[in-house]
């Protein structure tokens, strides 16, 4: 298998990084990374890049506005309850 690498960004403010990029039916599978500040992040494993790719309208909606009234209210474990298994927004 060809390896395809595609950087999108700067890798020393923000970038993100594609591996392996192939389609079957609807879904766009591959490995995704994201670059902050010169650090990799992201697990080295194939999943649906897709569903990734959607998120970041997301992100860019809220860029420099990262902060959640909500999320000062709670305690730190109800906090990571929310980030990990529910949408609040």
């Amino acid at each position: 298998m060809k390896v395809e690498k595609y950087v999108f960004g700067n890798r020393e403010v923000f970038a993100i990084e594609l591996y392996n990029i192939y389609k079957y039916k609807d879904y766009i599978y591959g490995k995704i990374f994201y670059w902050i500040q010169g650090i990799k992040l992201g697990k080295n494993e194939e999943c649906i890049i897709s569903d990734a790719v959607h998120s970041l309208k997301w992100m860019i909606f809220d860029n420099g506005n990262r902060s959640h009234g909500l999320f000062y209210t709670l305690n730190k474990e109800k906090v990571f309850f929310l980030l990990k298994w529910k949408s609040i927004f």
